[in-house]
């Protein structure tokens, strides 16, 4: 019964018989869940946001993986696994 917004019945008289006509609304669950999600902070439901460089232009990579030689990378990983 929760899930039920509204019922609405209607009956029609057609000719000597009578029609039953029920309408059935249910509640919208994809904005409650959005709210909700948002609330406690579950990830996929946070509000969009874009990051733009210098100009509003598109952010520049100063270093790319492909660039960077062997050593780099091996210190570079291992840099990010000591942040967990």
């Amino acid at each position: 019964m929760a899930a039920i917004a509204s019922i609405k019945q209607r009956v029609i008289r057609s000719g000597e018989s009578l029609i039953h006509e029920i309408e059935v609304r249910l509640w919208d669950k994809v904005q409650p869940l959005t709210i909700a999600g948002r609330h406690v902070g579950v990830e996929g439901f946070g509000n969009r946001v874009e990051l733009t460089g210098k100009n509003g232009n598109a952010i520049e990579l100063h270093r790319r993986v492909h660039d960077m030689t062997d050593d780099e990378l091996k210190t570079r990983v291992a840099e990010l696994i000591a942040k967990l």
